[in-house]
C-alpha cells in the first residue's frame, strides 16, 4: 500500500547513511511497513508514506569518526 500526503502538504527527500542495508530494509520495510523503491548496492529507496527516504551504505569506520567531529 503507497501512502500519498494530501495535496497541500509538502513532499520530503530524506538521505541518511546506514551501515547495513539489510538491517534497513528489516526495519523500513518489515516493521515500518514501507514499500521499497529503487535500489543499488549502495542505497535502497523506500515510500516512507508519500515521502521518499533513501539509506546510503557506509563504511562503519566512517560513521565513528564523524561522531567526534567538534560541533564548532
Amino acid at each position: 500500500m503507497t501512502y500519498a500526503p494530501a495535496p497541500a502538504y509538502p513532499r520530503f527527500h530524506l538521505a541518511f547513511p546506514v551501515t547495513d542495508l539489510g538491517e534497513a530494509r528489516r526495519f523500513y520495510g518489515g516493521f515500518l511497513g514501507c514499500p521499497e523503491g529503487r535500489s543499488s548496492d549502495d542505497w535502497v529507496d523506500f515510500d516512507f508514506f508519500g515521502h521518499q527516504i533513501v539509506a546510503h551504505k557506509v563504511d562503519a569506520d566512517a560513521t565513528r569518526s564523524s561522531s567526534r567531529r567538534s560541533p564548532t
